[in-house]
C-alpha cells in the first residue's frame, strides 16, 4: 500500500485519536459505549458502511455505539473505515476526555512506582505474566489517570489537553511490575492487563476475526499512520517524558511546574489548567500557589508536557 493515496501535498492528514480505545485502556464493569456515531461519520463509498451491513449478523447482540466504538479502535482492515476529513476532531477528544475524567475508561499511569509498589504489596497469585481484569480494576483504583502523548494529545488527570510540540509515547497494557527473584537479573518484568468481558471488547473481538476470516490479513496501514505521528517528532524530545517522570520527582517535579508557569509559555499553561471541567480560578494567582493545588505528581506532569 502507498502511503501516497493519503494525498499528502494536498491534504493535511490528522487522524482521530483513535489509540486511546479498546487496544490501550482498561474499562471498569460493567460497562457501555458513549455515543460516538456523531463525531465518527463511517465511510460511506468504501469500507466502513459495507464493515458494518456485512458483519451485522455477528454483531446482531450488541448495541451500535459498542460497536461503532470497536470500529473505530480497529480503524481499518483493508480501507479506513471511517471518513477522517469529516470526522470531528473536537467532539472526539471531549468524549475521550470525559470518559477519563469520570473513570469510565482507565489508562494506567505506567511512570513512577505506585503501580509498581502497590502490585507488590498486594498480589499475592503466583502468576505473574498477566493480570486478570478483577485484578486488574483493583490495582487501579484510586490511581492517577496516565499520562501519555500522541502527536500534540497528553491524556493525564486532565482529561486530554494539547501540547504545543509533538511526542509519540502511546498507551501500553503491559506495564513493568516486578523484579524477579533471580539476583542475576537486574530487569523490570512486564505484567500484561487482561481486558474485561464487556460488550465493546467483544464486538472488537468478533470484528477482527470475522474481517480477518473474510479477507485475510490486514493491510499495513498501522505504519502509515503512526508515520503521521512521527514525522512532527524531534529527536531531542524522545525521551523527555520518562525523563521528567522517572527522573523528576516530588517537590522537584512541582518546582519544575512553577518554572514552566513563570516562563514565557506561562500564559499558555495557565490556559491549559483552567480548561473545562477545571474552574478559570484553578489557574489564576501566583505560580506558587497553582503549583501547590495540583495534587498528583501527574497533574503537574501532564501540565508541563504542555508547555515544554
Amino acid at each position: 500500500m502507498k502511503s501516497s493515496a493519503l494525498e499528502p501535498t494536498r491534504i493535511r492528514f490528522e487522524p482521530p485519536p483513535s489509540p486511546w480505545g479498546v487496544g490501550a485502556s482498561v474499562y471498569p464493569e460493567p460497562r457501555r459505549a458513549p455515543t460516538w456515531a456523531p463525531a465518527l461519520p463511517l465511510s460511506s463509498r468504501a469500507a466502513g458502511q459495507r464493515t458494518l451491513s456485512e458483519l451485522s449478523s455477528v454483531l446482531t447482540d450488541l448495541g451500535t455505539a459498542d460497536v461503532i466504538l470497536a470500529l473505530f479502535t480497529k480503524f481499518f482492515h483493508h480501507d479506513l473505515f471511517f471518513d477522517y476529513q469529516e470526522s470531528d476532531s473536537t467532539k472526539i477528544r471531549e468524549i475521550l476526555g470525559r470518559e477519563l475524567l469520570q473513570e469510565r475508561v482507565r489508562l494506567p499511569h505506567r511512570f513512577g512506582r505506585s503501580l509498581y509498589d502497590r502490585f507488590n504489596d498486594t498480589y499475592i497469585d503466583t502468576r505473574t505474566d498477566h493480570l486478570m481484569s478483577e485484578d486488574v480494576q483493583r490495582l487501579l483504583q484510586g490511581s492517577p489517570i496516565g499520562v501519555y502523548q500522541l502527536g500534540r494529545l497528553v491524556s493525564g488527570p486532565l482529561g486530554i489537553i494539547e501540547s504545543e510540540d509533538s511526542r509519540f509515547v502511546p498507551p501500553i497494557l503491559e506495564l513493568p511490575l516486578w523484579h524477579c527473584s533471580d539476583t542475576g537479573c537486574n530487569a523490570l518484568h512486564d505484567v500484561t492487563f487482561v481486558a474485561p468481558n464487556v460488550p465493546v471488547v467483544e464486538a472488537f473481538s468478533r470484528i477482527g476475526k470475522a474481517l480477518h476470516d473474510r479477507l485475510g490479513p490486514a493491510a499495513e496501514w498501522s505504519e502509515v499512520l503512526n508515520s503521521q505521528l512521527h514525522k512532527e517528532t524531534p529527536r531531542q524530545y524522545v525521551d523527555l517524558p520518562p525523563l521528567i517522570a522517572d527522573y523528576i520527582i516530588g517537590e522537584e517535579l512541582t518546582v519544575l511546574l512553577e518554572r514552566a508557569l513563570l516562563g514565557d509559555r506561562g500564559v499558555f499553561l495557565r490556559g491549559v489548567l483552567a480548561l473545562p471541567p477545571r474552574r478559570k480560578r484553578e489557574a489564576d494567582g501566583p505560580a506558587t500557589r497553582v503549583r501547590s493545588s495540583r495534587h498528583w505528581a501527574s497533574v503537574r506532569l501532564g501540565g508541563t508536557l504542555s508547555s515544554i
